[in-house]
């Protein structure tokens, strides 16, 4: 049963890798692959190899609601930080989040909506005013729609006015896709038989489907004005390889080309063409803010960026970049390309035998040809000779400017705020090797490669307006960094290497840590306010959460289910739980007051705006409870005997 209290999500960091070098369209190597081959010998018992591209992007929409990032989590306990990579990207990789879901999409307003639930394998909608009713039958036909109390397969849209929702679940994972307004007397409208994912535009007039074809391509369809069509057969079947604008007025989608991948835009009005946005892409985002299209593509031996808007021409941003990502805010966009300056060896070597060679002669046998060895390395040192940096420069593309915002970094990644900040992975401050220990340029070279993977290195976070601060601490994870609505303070994770023990720091920007907490599994910071709550050692189903407001922290023990509200300041926890049920005690702390909401609760989803589902009463082994809502104020009994509550 502990195993059903806690939600084991695997977060995505938003980035796309783009590849440095492709060995053809579709496969390139990843960033280890990459320091595999440039430094074979220095590195190969240290940097894992990735058999093939890692390309992850802004996640579609699976049968779900809205797109929800996960709470920030606190690295996992495996006794060493992932990081140790020695050139190259770093892939940013996911992390566990030990609670359940908790953030909704960054500096977006929530409207109040309803709540989808099953029942005796049928769909249910209460409009949170009139009663529930049924409004679909038969979800599943063999195939699997809920995990414990929670499931997938409904999606409200921005107003909570209409739904899409899938039924005849199948054994494969394919489904019958669906749209009506959540009245009782709307009727609801299919859009695609045997879907196998959706994405819909934010007010639901409009949406994008895709459908295995019977030789085992991926045809995409579109669904505006209450008529499905044919986008284009055999795409490119990745998840973030199609989108939909938000007014529904064009489509993005990737299919393989005689050159490569190509992209295309689509405007779904009848008789539109599809216009060939780059014959080779390797990677493309529709930003959910503005609507734009941002895309590397192939030109040379390298990749470009660029920038689309519907029914222009594609305008060329950056040369030479190696990382696009789309930021959280759904607009600015976040870049890497490779530095320009060479690593030279005078940076990197000291001549500490000079005053000893030079009163060598032939007549000291292998001591003076060990110093015509050196003598060569001298040459190279003194005209300025080197070897191309493999670090990387980061830019940030806001307001139609690309700025430049830290240099000699090995990766970055947008920290989910609805301003442009960035953290940064930069190369540490390395000692500079004795030349008397360097027999050759190469073993020189070599040298470089290890100390940039021993050396420790400067998590930077940055902005687009140029600031730029280093996280004070040692073996900082850089994925796990996260950020105060205000853009202020900062929240992040050191590991102790030896012990394995997770320390969450909070501090300004700028500044020393003001608090710190050992163990913490999960963390984030309130509504729109400094303070945090945070989740603290998970063990055998239970934890401890606490409220750190700038004084004192307020901890809770015993905790089973935890929730930190991103627009209230707030957090819902379950404590007190029973264990021969699984059903405990329903509270909210908030602004320094902890009221009860109810007892016998098991599980909750929050619903913004103060609001809350929750299942009460049950039974875990027949997977049955109670339906209760929760509207900031008092409760109500919705249903009995439900199975699930559908996540938006």
């Amino acid at each position: 049963m502990d195993e059903e209290k806690k939600e084991l999500s695997l977060t995505e960091d938003q980035a796309q890798q783009v590849p440095a070098e492709a060995k053809d369209e579709e496969e390139v190597q990843s960033a280890a692959e990459t320091a595999q081959d440039l430094k074979e010998e220095t590195a190969a018992e240290e940097t894992a190899e990735e058999e093939k591209e890692m390309e992850t992007t802004e996640p579609t929409a699976e049968p779900v609601a809205e797109e929800a990032p996960v709470q920030t989590a606190a690295p996992t306990k495996s006794g060493s930080n992932i990081v140790g990579i020695i050139v190259g990207l770093l892939v940013f990789i996911g992390v566990l989040a030990l609670c359940w879901k908790m953030v909704g999409p960054v500096g977006e307003v929530h409207a109040d909506k309803g709540i989808a639930y099953a029942k005796d394998n049928n769909l249910y909608i209460y409009d949170l005013e009139n009663d529930a009713y049924v409004a679909a039958e038969g979800i599943s036909a063999g195939g699997q729609y809920n995990q414990y109390y929670s499931a997938w397969g409904t999606t409200f849209n921005e107003d909570g006015s209409g739904l899409y929702y899938s039924t005849n679940v199948r054994t494969d994972g394919t489904f019958d896709l669906y749209y009506k307004g959540v009245g009782a007397d709307s009727e609801g409208v299919l859009v695609g038989e045997a879907v196998a994912d959706y994405m819909p535009t934010k007010d639901g007039a409009a949406a994008i489907f895709v459908k295995t074809a019977v030789d085992g391509s991926t045809d995409l369809y579109q669904f505006v004005n209450g008529t499905t069509a044919l986008v284009e057969s055999n795409i490119l079947p990745e998840s973030g390889s199609y989108a939909i604008s938000n007014d529904g007025s064009f489509v993005m989608y990737r299919k393989s080309g005689d050159n490569g991948t190509a992209l295309y835009a689509k405007g779904t009005a009848q008789g539109e063409e599809a216009v060939c946005l780059h014959e080779n892409a390797a990677t493309a985002m529709m930003t959910s803010d503005t609507d734009e299209i941002y895309f590397a593509g192939k030109e040379g031996e390298g990749y470009a960026a660029f920038v689309y808007a519907f029914g222009a021409e594609p305008v060329k941003i950056m040369d030479a970049v190696t990382y696009l990502e789309v930021m959280p805010n759904g607009k600015d966009v976040l870049l890497m390309g490779p530095s320009e300056e060479l690593v030279t060896y005078d940076a990197i070597i000291e001549d500490d035998v000079a005053e000893s060679d030079a009163l060598l002669t032939e007549a000291d046998g292998e001591a003076y040809q060990a110093k015509l060895q050196r003598d060569a390395i001298r040459t190279a040192m003194e005209g300025g000779e080197g070897f191309e940096s493999v670090l990387q420069n980061v830019y940030i593309y806001s307001n139609g400017e690309l700025k430049q915002v830290a240099s000699d970094t090995i990766s970055a990644v947008s920290i989910k705020n609805d301003r442009p900040y960035a953290v940064c992975f930069a190369a540490g401050d390395m000692e500079k090797m004795q030349l008397s220990q360097v027999p050759s340029l190469q073993d020189a070279e070599n040298g470089y490669y290890m100390s940039l993977m021993y050396a420790e290195p400067k998590i930077l976070v940055v902005n687009a307006t140029g600031g730029s601060w280093q996280l004070e601490g040692k073996n900082i994870s850089p994925a796990n960094v996260f950020l105060s609505d205000d853009g202020t303070t900062v929240g992040y994770y050191e590991t102790d290497t030896l012990t394995g023990v997770t320390m969450l720091n909070v501090a300004k920007l700028g500044a020393v840590p003001s608090f710190t907490m050992e163990n913490v599994e999960v963390a984030g910071f309130l509504g729109h306010t400094t303070n945090v709550g945070y989740f603290r050692d998970y063990q055998n189903g239970l934890g401890t959460m606490g409220v750190w407001d700038g004084g004192d922290p307020v901890e809770v023990e015993g905790i089973g289910g935890v929730h930190f509200a991103v627009d209230q300041n707030a957090v819902y926890y379950i404590n007190n739980i029973d264990q021969q049920n699984g059903n405990g005690e329903l509270h909210v702390m908030a602004n320094g007051e902890d009221t009860l909401i109810d007892t016998g609760v098991y599980s909750m989803q929050y619903k913004y705006n103060g609001k809350l589902a929750y299942l009460k009463n049950y039974d875990y082994t027949a997977n049955k409870g109670d339906l209760y809502y929760y509207d900031g104020k008092e409760s109500k009994e919705i249903d009995t005997g439900i199975t699930a509550i559908f996540m938006y």
